[in-house]
Protein backbone atom coordinates (compact mmCIF):
# COMPACT_ATOMS: atom_id res chain seq x y z
CA UNK A 1 0.00 0.00 0.00
CA UNK A 2 0.88 3.42 -0.89
CA UNK A 3 2.49 5.46 2.01
CA UNK A 4 1.75 9.25 1.98
CA UNK A 5 3.11 11.63 4.79
CA UNK A 6 2.97 15.68 5.01
CA UNK A 7 6.10 17.10 4.78
CA UNK A 8 5.29 20.92 4.47
CA UNK A 9 1.91 23.12 4.40
CA UNK A 10 1.86 26.35 2.23
CA UNK A 11 -0.38 29.25 2.06
CA UNK A 12 -0.27 31.04 -1.62
CA UNK A 13 -0.29 34.63 -1.50
CA UNK A 14 -2.39 35.98 -4.69
CA UNK A 15 -4.93 33.59 -4.52
CA UNK A 16 -8.13 32.44 -2.84
CA UNK A 17 -7.67 28.80 -4.14
CA UNK A 18 -5.50 26.16 -4.64
CA UNK A 19 -7.34 24.60 -8.15
CA UNK A 20 -4.70 24.18 -10.17
CA UNK A 21 -0.48 23.25 -9.58
CA UNK A 22 1.90 22.94 -12.85
CA UNK A 23 5.49 22.16 -11.15
CA UNK A 24 8.43 24.61 -12.37
CA UNK A 25 11.18 22.53 -10.34
CA UNK A 26 11.37 21.15 -6.70
CA UNK A 27 10.93 24.59 -4.75
CA UNK A 28 9.29 27.15 -7.69
CA UNK A 29 5.74 26.31 -8.84
CA UNK A 30 2.86 27.80 -10.57
CA UNK A 31 -0.86 27.69 -8.96
CA UNK A 32 -4.00 29.37 -10.37
CA UNK A 33 -7.53 29.93 -8.33
CA UNK A 34 -11.07 29.96 -10.16
CA UNK A 35 -10.57 34.08 -10.63
CA UNK A 36 -7.95 35.65 -12.94
CA UNK A 37 -5.13 34.86 -10.81
CA UNK A 38 -2.00 32.31 -11.66
CA UNK A 39 0.70 32.69 -9.33
CA UNK A 40 4.31 31.72 -9.45
CA UNK A 41 5.61 31.06 -5.83
CA UNK A 42 8.31 28.81 -3.59
CA UNK A 43 7.62 26.58 -1.05
CA UNK A 44 8.24 29.13 1.30
CA UNK A 45 4.95 31.25 -0.19
CA UNK A 46 6.65 33.72 -1.59
CA UNK A 47 5.30 35.60 -4.72
CA UNK A 48 7.47 36.10 -7.56
CA UNK A 49 5.31 36.67 -10.30
CA UNK A 50 1.20 37.69 -11.07
CA UNK A 51 -0.87 37.07 -14.14
CA UNK A 52 -4.22 38.03 -14.22
CA UNK A 53 -5.81 36.75 -17.81
CA UNK A 54 -5.93 33.72 -17.24
CA UNK A 55 -9.58 31.95 -18.04
CA UNK A 56 -11.69 31.86 -15.17
CA UNK A 57 -13.92 29.83 -16.19
CA UNK A 58 -11.94 26.79 -17.12
CA UNK A 59 -9.38 24.51 -14.03
CA UNK A 60 -6.53 22.78 -15.78
CA UNK A 61 -5.50 26.31 -17.41
CA UNK A 62 -2.20 26.10 -17.29
CA UNK A 63 1.36 23.62 -17.69
CA UNK A 64 5.29 23.97 -18.10
CA UNK A 65 7.20 22.79 -20.81
CA UNK A 66 10.38 20.69 -19.76
CA UNK A 67 12.51 23.96 -20.67
CA UNK A 68 10.51 25.69 -17.68
CA UNK A 69 8.08 27.92 -19.67
CA UNK A 70 4.60 28.21 -18.98
CA UNK A 71 1.64 27.41 -21.15
CA UNK A 72 -1.77 28.59 -20.47
CA UNK A 73 -4.96 29.08 -21.37
CA UNK A 74 -6.00 32.92 -21.50
CA UNK A 75 -9.26 35.01 -21.23
CA UNK A 76 -9.68 35.71 -25.06
CA UNK A 77 -9.59 31.60 -25.62
CA UNK A 78 -5.49 31.71 -26.61
CA UNK A 79 -2.89 29.05 -25.61
CA UNK A 80 0.07 31.26 -24.72
CA UNK A 81 3.66 30.53 -23.79
CA UNK A 82 5.39 32.89 -21.18
CA UNK A 83 9.05 32.39 -21.35
CA UNK A 84 10.68 30.85 -18.09
CA UNK A 85 13.30 33.52 -18.24
CA UNK A 86 12.29 36.78 -19.71
CA UNK A 87 8.17 36.28 -19.10
CA UNK A 88 7.58 36.89 -23.15
CA UNK A 89 4.15 36.45 -24.15
CA UNK A 90 4.03 34.57 -27.27
CA UNK A 91 0.37 33.27 -29.24
CA UNK A 92 0.53 29.24 -29.68
CA UNK A 93 -2.86 28.45 -30.52
CA UNK A 94 -5.86 30.31 -30.91
CA UNK A 95 -9.59 29.25 -30.66
CA UNK A 96 -13.21 30.53 -31.37
CA UNK A 97 -16.61 29.95 -30.31
CA UNK A 98 -17.91 27.11 -30.13
CA UNK A 99 -14.76 25.84 -29.06
CA UNK A 100 -13.60 26.54 -25.70
CA UNK A 101 -10.11 25.27 -24.36
CA UNK A 102 -10.67 23.86 -20.88
CA UNK A 103 -6.97 22.52 -19.81
CA UNK A 104 -3.67 21.96 -21.35
CA UNK A 105 -0.54 19.97 -20.63
CA UNK A 106 2.89 19.85 -21.84
CA UNK A 107 4.40 16.26 -22.76
CA UNK A 108 7.88 15.80 -20.85
CA UNK A 109 8.43 12.78 -23.39
CA UNK A 110 7.08 14.68 -26.62
CA UNK A 111 7.09 18.16 -25.83
CA UNK A 112 3.60 18.13 -27.62
CA UNK A 113 0.63 20.10 -26.14
CA UNK A 114 -2.09 17.90 -25.41
CA UNK A 115 -5.66 20.64 -24.95
CA UNK A 116 -8.72 19.06 -24.12
CA UNK A 117 -11.94 21.65 -25.63
CA UNK A 118 -15.03 22.17 -25.11
CA UNK A 119 -18.15 22.42 -28.07
CA UNK A 120 -20.95 25.00 -26.59
CA UNK A 121 -23.10 23.99 -29.26
CA UNK A 122 -22.97 20.16 -29.27
CA UNK A 123 -21.89 20.26 -25.53
CA UNK A 124 -19.17 17.67 -26.25
CA UNK A 125 -15.51 17.57 -25.84
CA UNK A 126 -12.35 16.47 -27.34
CA UNK A 127 -8.73 16.55 -26.91
CA UNK A 128 -6.40 18.11 -29.94
CA UNK A 129 -2.72 17.27 -30.38
CA UNK A 130 -0.13 20.00 -31.21
CA UNK A 131 4.04 19.83 -31.28
CA UNK A 132 5.64 22.62 -29.27
CA UNK A 133 5.17 25.47 -31.89
CA UNK A 134 1.24 24.92 -31.69
CA UNK A 135 1.05 23.33 -34.92
CA UNK A 136 -1.83 20.56 -35.00
CA UNK A 137 -0.99 16.91 -35.09
CA UNK A 138 -4.04 14.65 -33.47
CA UNK A 139 -7.15 14.83 -32.74
CA UNK A 140 -9.31 12.09 -29.84
CA UNK A 141 -12.52 12.77 -30.47
CA UNK A 142 -14.37 9.22 -29.89
CA UNK A 143 -13.89 6.49 -28.44
CA UNK A 144 -13.42 2.81 -30.64
CA UNK A 145 -17.23 2.33 -31.32
CA UNK A 146 -17.83 5.94 -32.19
CA UNK A 147 -19.50 6.94 -28.68
CA UNK A 148 -17.59 10.22 -27.84
CA UNK A 149 -15.38 10.05 -25.07
CA UNK A 150 -15.64 13.68 -23.17
CA UNK A 151 -18.64 16.23 -22.19
CA UNK A 152 -16.85 18.79 -20.00
CA UNK A 153 -12.91 17.86 -19.70
CA UNK A 154 -11.61 19.43 -16.60
CA UNK A 155 -7.94 18.47 -16.33
CA UNK A 156 -5.29 16.49 -18.43
CA UNK A 157 -2.54 14.93 -18.06
CA UNK A 158 -0.08 11.93 -19.95
CA UNK A 159 1.28 8.75 -18.31
CA UNK A 160 4.57 7.31 -18.97
CA UNK A 161 3.48 4.64 -21.43
CA UNK A 162 1.58 7.41 -23.57
CA UNK A 163 -1.46 6.99 -22.08
CA UNK A 164 -3.74 10.65 -22.42
CA UNK A 165 -5.72 11.12 -19.22
CA UNK A 166 -8.70 12.96 -18.60
CA UNK A 167 -10.77 13.85 -15.68
CA UNK A 168 -14.34 14.96 -16.98
CA UNK A 169 -15.98 16.21 -13.72
CA UNK A 170 -19.70 16.29 -15.62
CA UNK A 171 -19.69 12.90 -16.49
CA UNK A 172 -18.28 11.98 -13.15
CA UNK A 173 -15.61 9.44 -14.71
CA UNK A 174 -11.68 9.74 -15.62
CA UNK A 175 -11.21 9.23 -19.31
CA UNK A 176 -7.64 7.00 -20.93
CA UNK A 177 -6.70 6.42 -24.14
CA UNK A 178 -3.54 5.14 -25.55
CA UNK A 179 -1.19 7.58 -27.67
CA UNK A 180 -2.98 6.78 -30.83
CA UNK A 181 -6.72 7.82 -29.23
CA UNK A 182 -7.95 4.50 -28.51
CA UNK A 183 -10.00 4.26 -25.34
CA UNK A 184 -8.46 2.12 -23.06
CA UNK A 185 -10.57 2.54 -20.11
CA UNK A 186 -12.74 4.24 -17.68
CA UNK A 187 -12.46 4.94 -14.18
CA UNK A 188 -15.91 5.63 -12.37
CA UNK A 189 -14.89 5.20 -8.83
CA UNK A 190 -13.48 2.83 -6.29
CA UNK A 191 -14.98 -0.12 -4.73
CA UNK A 192 -16.74 1.18 -2.08
CA UNK A 193 -19.95 1.60 -0.22
CA UNK A 194 -22.53 2.10 -2.75
CA UNK A 195 -23.46 5.55 -0.82
CA UNK A 196 -19.58 6.64 -1.16
CA UNK A 197 -19.41 4.74 -5.09
CA UNK A 198 -18.26 7.22 -8.19
CA UNK A 199 -15.49 9.51 -8.58
CA UNK A 200 -15.99 13.64 -8.77
CA UNK A 201 -12.51 13.84 -10.64
CA UNK A 202 -10.46 17.03 -10.65
CA UNK A 203 -6.73 17.12 -10.59
CA UNK A 204 -4.46 14.59 -12.00
CA UNK A 205 -1.37 13.61 -12.00
CA UNK A 206 1.24 10.17 -12.81
CA UNK A 207 3.97 9.29 -11.00
CA UNK A 208 7.53 7.28 -11.47
CA UNK A 209 5.96 4.22 -11.14
CA UNK A 210 2.66 5.11 -13.42
CA UNK A 211 0.28 5.06 -11.03
CA UNK A 212 -2.28 7.35 -12.03
CA UNK A 213 -3.75 9.92 -8.69
CA UNK A 214 -7.11 12.35 -9.17
CA UNK A 215 -8.58 13.89 -6.73
CA UNK A 216 -12.19 13.29 -6.01
CA UNK A 217 -14.77 15.36 -4.63
CA UNK A 218 -17.13 12.84 -3.98
CA UNK A 219 -15.28 10.93 -1.36
CA UNK A 220 -13.01 14.58 -0.49
CA UNK A 221 -9.67 12.53 -1.02
CA UNK A 222 -6.78 11.70 -3.14
CA UNK A 223 -7.06 8.15 -5.09
CA UNK A 224 -4.65 6.30 -6.36
CA UNK A 225 -5.48 3.81 -9.37
CA UNK A 226 -2.48 2.21 -11.71
CA UNK A 227 -2.20 2.13 -15.10
CA UNK A 228 -5.06 -0.47 -16.14
CA UNK A 229 -7.36 1.32 -14.28
CA UNK A 230 -7.54 -0.28 -10.87
CA UNK A 231 -7.90 1.16 -7.14
CA UNK A 232 -5.09 0.94 -5.38
CA UNK A 233 -5.65 3.20 -2.30
CA UNK A 234 -7.40 6.60 -1.20
CA UNK A 235 -6.32 9.25 0.90
CA UNK A 236 -8.18 11.55 2.54
CA UNK A 237 -6.46 14.95 3.43
CA UNK A 238 -9.07 16.93 5.63
CA UNK A 239 -7.07 16.16 9.15
CA UNK A 240 -4.43 18.47 6.92
CA UNK A 241 -6.32 21.56 6.34
CA UNK A 242 -7.78 20.58 2.60
CA UNK A 243 -11.58 19.46 2.84
CA UNK A 244 -12.10 19.91 -1.23
CA UNK A 245 -8.63 18.78 -2.81
CA UNK A 246 -8.65 20.12 -6.14
CA UNK A 247 -4.77 20.67 -7.97
CA UNK A 248 -2.46 17.97 -8.01
CA UNK A 249 0.95 17.41 -9.67
CA UNK A 250 3.93 15.35 -8.50
CA UNK A 251 7.61 16.08 -8.58
CA UNK A 252 9.96 12.69 -9.48
CA UNK A 253 12.88 14.03 -8.46
CA UNK A 254 11.94 14.16 -4.85
CA UNK A 255 8.85 11.97 -5.22
CA UNK A 256 6.86 14.11 -3.41
CA UNK A 257 3.00 14.65 -4.03
CA UNK A 258 1.82 18.49 -4.17
CA UNK A 259 -1.88 19.04 -3.16
CA UNK A 260 -3.71 21.84 -3.50
CA UNK A 261 -7.44 23.32 -2.22
CA UNK A 262 -10.49 24.07 -3.73
CA UNK A 263 -11.45 25.64 -0.82
CA UNK A 264 -8.72 28.04 0.26
CA UNK A 265 -5.23 28.76 -0.80
CA UNK A 266 -3.27 25.77 0.90
CA UNK A 267 -0.76 23.17 -0.66
CA UNK A 268 -0.24 20.25 1.48
CA UNK A 269 3.50 18.89 -0.41
CA UNK A 270 3.68 15.12 0.80
CA UNK A 271 6.37 12.66 0.55
CA UNK A 272 4.84 9.72 -1.21
CA UNK A 273 6.10 6.01 -1.10
CA UNK A 274 5.39 2.43 -1.95
CA UNK A 275 7.24 0.52 0.46
CA UNK A 276 9.51 -1.71 -1.08
CA UNK A 277 8.86 0.04 -4.51
CA UNK A 278 10.90 3.10 -3.73
CA UNK A 279 10.30 6.01 -6.27
CA UNK A 280 13.75 7.24 -6.01
CA UNK A 281 15.71 3.65 -6.34
CA UNK A 282 18.08 3.21 -9.34
CA UNK A 283 16.00 2.12 -11.85
CA UNK A 284 13.58 4.70 -11.59
CA UNK A 285 16.24 7.63 -11.40
CA UNK A 286 17.00 5.63 -14.78
CA UNK A 287 13.76 6.85 -15.72
CA UNK A 288 14.13 10.44 -14.68
CA UNK A 289 17.35 10.40 -16.80
CA UNK A 290 16.14 8.74 -19.87
CA UNK A 291 13.21 11.97 -19.60
CA UNK A 292 15.97 14.41 -19.34
CA UNK A 293 17.85 12.52 -22.48
CA UNK A 294 14.80 13.49 -23.93
CA UNK A 295 14.29 17.09 -23.58
CA UNK A 296 17.82 17.55 -24.80
CA UNK A 297 16.96 15.67 -28.08
CA UNK A 298 14.07 18.10 -28.61
CA UNK A 299 16.05 21.08 -28.03
CA UNK A 300 19.21 20.00 -30.34
CA UNK A 301 16.81 18.75 -32.57
CA UNK A 302 19.28 15.12 -33.02
CA UNK A 303 18.16 11.69 -32.58
CA UNK A 304 20.08 8.87 -29.92
CA UNK A 305 19.16 5.28 -29.92
CA UNK A 306 20.64 2.73 -26.74
CA UNK A 307 19.87 -1.19 -26.99
CA UNK A 308 21.50 -3.64 -24.98
CA UNK A 309 22.23 -7.56 -26.00
CA UNK A 310 23.62 -10.74 -24.45
CA UNK A 311 25.93 -12.95 -26.92
CA UNK A 312 24.93 -16.66 -25.60
CA UNK A 313 26.41 -19.60 -27.33
CA UNK A 314 27.97 -23.11 -26.87
CA UNK A 315 32.17 -23.69 -26.78
CA UNK A 316 33.88 -22.59 -30.05
CA UNK A 317 31.33 -20.97 -31.73
CA UNK A 318 32.85 -17.74 -32.05
CA UNK A 319 31.44 -15.33 -29.69
CA UNK A 320 34.96 -14.23 -28.37
CA UNK A 321 36.10 -12.86 -32.16
CA UNK A 322 32.75 -11.41 -32.56
CA UNK A 323 33.49 -9.64 -29.59
CA UNK A 324 37.03 -8.71 -30.45
CA UNK A 325 35.71 -7.67 -34.01
CA UNK A 326 32.85 -5.67 -32.72
CA UNK A 327 35.40 -3.73 -30.30
CA UNK A 328 37.33 -3.08 -33.53
CA UNK A 329 40.51 -5.34 -32.61
CA UNK A 330 42.13 -6.76 -35.67
CA UNK A 331 42.13 -9.95 -36.25
CA UNK A 332 43.36 -12.62 -39.53
CA UNK A 333 40.32 -14.77 -39.91
CA UNK A 334 42.86 -17.73 -39.64
CA UNK A 335 44.04 -16.87 -36.15
CA UNK A 336 43.49 -19.35 -33.72
CA UNK A 337 41.79 -18.41 -30.82
CA UNK A 338 41.68 -19.92 -27.26
CA UNK A 339 38.20 -21.43 -26.27
CA UNK A 340 36.23 -19.93 -23.25
CA UNK A 341 36.48 -22.42 -20.53
CA UNK A 342 33.79 -22.28 -18.45
CA UNK A 343 31.60 -19.38 -17.12
CA UNK A 344 32.89 -15.83 -18.32
CA UNK A 345 31.72 -12.56 -18.67
CA UNK A 346 32.58 -9.40 -21.04
CA UNK A 347 30.82 -5.88 -20.37
CA UNK A 348 31.62 -3.40 -23.41
CA UNK A 349 30.17 -0.09 -24.36
CA UNK A 350 29.99 0.42 -27.81
CA UNK A 351 29.06 3.83 -29.09
CA UNK A 352 27.71 4.10 -32.54
CA UNK A 353 28.14 7.87 -34.92
CA UNK A 354 27.40 7.97 -38.34
CA UNK A 355 26.68 4.32 -38.40
CA UNK A 356 30.27 3.76 -37.34
CA UNK A 357 30.73 1.05 -34.12
CA UNK A 358 33.21 1.96 -31.85
CA UNK A 359 34.28 0.36 -28.88
CA UNK A 360 34.33 2.02 -25.56
CA UNK A 361 35.16 1.04 -22.13
CA UNK A 362 34.10 3.96 -19.96
CA UNK A 363 32.14 6.86 -21.11
CA UNK A 364 28.98 9.01 -21.74
CA UNK A 365 26.15 9.02 -23.75
CA UNK A 366 26.53 11.50 -26.57
CA UNK A 367 24.20 12.45 -29.81
CA UNK A 368 24.28 10.61 -32.22
CA UNK A 369 25.77 7.71 -31.19
CA UNK A 370 24.20 4.34 -29.48
CA UNK A 371 24.90 3.37 -26.03
CA UNK A 372 24.67 -0.71 -25.74
CA UNK A 373 25.69 -2.77 -23.34
CA UNK A 374 26.97 -6.23 -24.79
CA UNK A 375 27.68 -9.63 -22.08
CA UNK A 376 29.46 -12.47 -23.44
CA UNK A 377 28.56 -15.79 -21.40
CA UNK A 378 30.31 -18.95 -22.55
CA UNK A 379 29.28 -22.57 -21.37
CA UNK A 380 25.70 -22.95 -22.03
CA UNK A 381 25.49 -20.85 -18.74
CA UNK A 382 23.31 -17.59 -18.74
CA UNK A 383 23.10 -14.40 -16.09
CA UNK A 384 21.13 -11.37 -16.61
CA UNK A 385 22.60 -8.17 -17.21
CA UNK A 386 20.77 -5.27 -18.11
CA UNK A 387 21.42 -1.54 -17.69
CA UNK A 388 21.43 1.31 -19.72
CA UNK A 389 22.58 4.64 -18.18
Amino acid sequence: MPLIVLEKSVKVPGVRRSRHISLVTSNLVWISDNGYNLILTNTEGVKLYHLTDIDSGSTGVHTVTSDGDLIYIDNGLNINKLSAEKKVKTTLIKYAAPWKPRCVYSSPSTGDLLVAIYNTDTKTGQVNRYNNTGEHIQTIPHDNTGQGLYSVPTYITENRNGDVIVSDYHRSVLVVTDREGRHRFSYTGPPLKPKESGVEPRGICTDALSHILVCDDNTRSVQIIDKDGHFQSLTETKQHGINVPCGLSYDGNTSTLWVGSGNNNTVNIYKLSYGGDDLTDPSNDDLIKVDELKRFLRKEKTTVSHARGILVGCAEAGKTTLLKRLRGQSQNIREDTDSTRGLEVHQHLFLVKDGVLEARRTGLLYTNKLKCWCTVIGSGEVIQHSRIF
